[in-house]
């Protein structure tokens, strides 16, 4: 039987999941967007399998990106021809 206590407490469990499932997909959504972003000049060879690792463990690419851009302030390189340009 149950009581209205166990069905706020249901409710509230469901309205925490999918607010964190929201989260989790913008959170890979911006990383994916970051990663082709600085990736996007490079081979096909590179860019597919780094913007896969970003799919795949996007907090860490985020950290990643926080740090090495930021922090560091190394901006993303664009190949043109044979010479890198920095953006």
């Amino acid at each position: 039987m149950a009581t209205d206590t166990d069905t706020d407490k249901e409710q509230r469990w469901t309205a925490k999941w999918i607010l964190w499932r929201l989260f989790w997909i913008l959170l890979t959504i911006y990383a994916v967007k970051k990663s082709y972003q600085c990736n996007k000049h490079e081979s096909k060879l590179i860019m597919i399998p780094v913007v896969t690792l970003a799919f795949f463990y996007s907090p860490y690419y985020l950290l990643y990106y926080a740090v090495y851009h930021f922090i560091l302030r190394v901006p993303c390189v664009s190949a043109v021809g044979n010479m890198s340009v920095l953006l």
